[in-house]
């Protein structure tokens, strides 16, 4: 069975509610041109890429087209949202005692499943995701950043839109929102792998970075950028190896905390 019938499994419509859930982005900004609201010294990779800070609700027809149309990316083969509510509340209750009160803690790390004081075999989310998508899942690490950061990932520093490492067909991560408010995952809704195929780029010039973003973004400056915005208990598998993409704190106003789990695939 391949991944992306896994991933269409793991899509369940009744779950996503569609309407106002969709943002849409017109284009990317130099992360140097970023200032921040708060006054903090928020630093991006001098290259990198992040969504610019007028976002507005997709319409229906825009719902449409990149949900179910002709650039449907974005559609169940590549982000599937699943609600595990039930099994996260334990997780968000120990982020509650966690919380940050400085906006300068930009990141944080939680702990083992032990630390936390999560039984997961009792817990039963580790079945759960396996039952739901197909793939073994393993608990990763449990991570926070400030609100107000157009940008999530880093390495030293904030690194932009980005693609991920990895095998695509054979391990993928599922994030889940244990925060109090809705998160935002923004995309671009174009297969940039597939892209760089036709232009003739070699499959080993991509090996999920954030300077493919900035190559893609930079030559394609009126790109559209997608953001889905994803509830406390809500969480998500997308293909971020083949999906420009990075998580976006910008509307929120406390920490956003993300439980994030392995999910590794047979080879089909």
């Amino acid at each position: 069975m391949s991944l992306l019938t896994d991933v269409r499994v793991a899509f369940d419509v009744s779950i996503v509610d569609r309407t106002g859930r969709l943002l849409v982005c017109e284009g990317a900004i130099s992360g140097k041109e970023y200032l921040d609201p708060h006054g903090r010294e928020v630093r991006f990779h001098p290259d990198a890429l992040i969504p610019g800070s007028r976002w507005r609700t997709a319409s229906k027809e825009e719902e449409s087209e990149y949900l179910t149309g002709e650039h449907a990316t974005f559609a169940p083969d590549e982000v599937a949202l699943l609600d595990l509510r039930e099994h996260l509340e334990p997780f968000r209750a120990y982020c509650r005692t966690l919380r940050p009160t400085k906006l300068q803690e930009f990141m944080g790390f939680g702990a083992s499943a032990e630390e936390i004081g999560v039984d997961l075999k009792r817990n039963g989310i580790l079945d759960a995701l396996t039952l739901r998508t197909g793939g073994v899942a393993r608990l990763n690490y449990l991570i926070s950043v400030a609100p107000g950061i157009p940008g999530t990932t880093t390495g030293g520093l904030f690194v932009g839109l980005h693609l991920d490492t990895g095998d695509p067909f054979r391990q993928r991560r599922a994030i889940f929102n244990v925060g109090e408010e809705e998160r935002m995952i923004v995309f671009c809704p174009t297969r940039v792998d597939l892209h760089y195929q036709r232009e003739g780029v070699l499959d080993e010039e991509f090996e999920g970075s954030a300077h493919l973003g900035r190559k893609f973004l930079s030559e394609n400056r009126d790109a559209v950028l997608l953001g889905l915005l994803v509830r406390p208990g809500e969480g998500y598998i997308a293909s971020t190896r083949s999906l420009l993409h990075d998580g976006n704190t910008s509307r929120m106003t406390t920490f956003d905390w993300s439980l994030i789990f392995g999910l590794d695939f047979m080879p089909a």
